[in-house]
């Protein structure tokens, strides 16, 4: 749904090896960007990512969520195992982690 978005977007009828688009939809700005898979987080050699971020300001900052294979929104917070500083993330999600990196063309 998100990929094909952008690719419309952008004109385009086949996935390109890279791409970022970003559009705003009701109270979220949205980013589709396809690039080289991790092979920390999967065995694709191309992913997509789709992340959204709340337009509404609040007094608070929302911060980042991307979208699952399980088509849930995952918090920034929980897809990085460690801190800047090196330390590690109690709140880390390594499922989440991975299934926020979606395959192209299911390779």
């Amino acid at each position: 749904l998100y990929l094909d978005r952008a690719l419309k977007n952008q004109g385009l009828d086949s996935t390109p090896a890279k791409m970022k688009e970003v559009w705003t939809e009701g109270d979220y700005k949205y980013t589709v960007r396809i690039h080289e898979g991790n092979a920390t987080y999967t065995d694709a050699k191309s992913i997509y990512r789709v992340s959204r971020k709340s337009t509404i300001v609040n007094g608070q900052g929302s911060g980042m969520e991307y979208l699952g294979t399980d088509g849930n929104w995952y918090s920034e917070r929980v897809l990085k195992e460690f801190y800047k500083d090196g330390s590690k993330n109690p709140l880390f999600n390594e499922n989440a982690s991975k299934i926020t990196h979606i395959s192209v063309g299911g390779n």
